[in-house]
C-alpha cells in the first residue's frame, strides 16, 4: 500500500488503485513485445516453404 501511495507523483497523482489504469499500463508492455514475438523468424511458416 505504502508503495501506490508514494509513487502517485509519478503519474500526476494518478493511484494504481484503478484496475483500467494498470491494465493500461501493462498492455501498453506487453502488446508490443507479444507482436514482436509473433512476427519473428521462430513463428514465420513460410521460411519452411
Amino acid at each position: 500500500v505504502s508503495i501506490v501511495s508514494s509513487v502517485g507523483l509519478l503519474h500526476g497523482g494518478l493511484n494504481l488503485y484503478n484496475n483500467g489504469f494498470s491494465g493500461g499500463f501493462v498492455a501498453a508492455t506487453l502488446v508490443p513485445i507479444f507482436e514482436s514475438i509473433r512476427n519473428s523468424r521462430f513463428f514465420d511458416k513460410n521460411e519452411e516453404e
